[in-house]
């Protein structure tokens, strides 16, 4: 089975994406085309330079690639209020989505230009990423919010260079309880987000160590550095 660590669904084991492919539905197999569409578009537009990162735009180009499988190709904002049947986060008022992603994409460009200045600080990376991760709780869209704001952390890590981090370093739970907590402390977000970059670097840097070939290149030293960095950030 494919690592899917890196993979935006966070799915469970009982979705589409840790069957067998002969095992799904017709509707798993849109579904699953659409996840994989989405990741190959946000690694398309990372590679290219002339993309911006601009909230709104990029935010509904990643939505509408996830969905189009489905039948489902917008690029319009939940026009519904969202009724929160368990956990304790309350989505705002349909009305106050536009106002509230021009307002996050302003924050997110400020950052942006920050982390260009010095994308070497870890620091600063991470600190970006935790407020594009902050989408979430605008939750724009009707479903695949989740989904699309990692793709476009996905995005930002790629184009700063990083790897992508392992979601599923405490599991799913471990994930959705940072998500929770962190809309009243931010930094437990910055916690979750930095041990799943750790984890990434550390499987690379393990992968590295067993080549003879790597063992003495810079790339290993390289790794074996951000993975330091990180760490220190992680224990700061």
């Amino acid at each position: 089975m494919a690592d899917l660590s890196h993979e935006v669904n966070l799915a469970t084991e009982a979705s589409p994406v840790w069957k067998e492919r002969e095992t799904l539905t017709p509707d798993e197999v849109r579904a699953l085309e659409g996840i994989f569409n989405l990741e190959s578009l946000v690694e398309k537009k990372a590679a290219d330079p002339e993309v911006t990162f601009s909230l709104p735009s990029l935010a509904t180009d990643l939505y509408e690639e996830a969905f189009r499988p489905l039948g489902q190709s917008t690029r319009s904002y939940r026009n519904t209020n969202i009724i929160v049947v368990e956990g304790n986060l309350e989505y705002p008022e349909h009305h106050l989505v536009p106002r509230l992603m021009r307002e996050l994409g302003v924050d997110i460009s400020a950052l942006w230009q920050e982390t260009v200045a010095d994308h070497k600080d870890v620091a600063k990376v991470v600190r970006l990423c935790r407020k594009i991760h902050e989408m979430v709780y605008i939750h724009p869209f009707l479903d695949g919010n989740g989904r699309v704001t990692r793709g476009l952390i996905h995005f930002a890590l790629r184009r700063f260079g990083y790897y992508l981090p392992d979601w599923r370093v405490e599991g799913r739970d471990g994930y959705l309880d940072a998500v929770s907590e962190a809309k009243d402390n931010p930094q437990v977000f910055e916690q979750f987000l930095t041990k799943a970059l750790t984890s990434s670097y550390k499987k690379v840097e393990s992968q590295l160590m067993g080549d003879p070939y790597y063992v003495l290149t810079d790339k290993l030293a390289e790794v074996s550095q951000k993975r330091g960095q990180l760490e220190k950030f992680l224990n700061a």
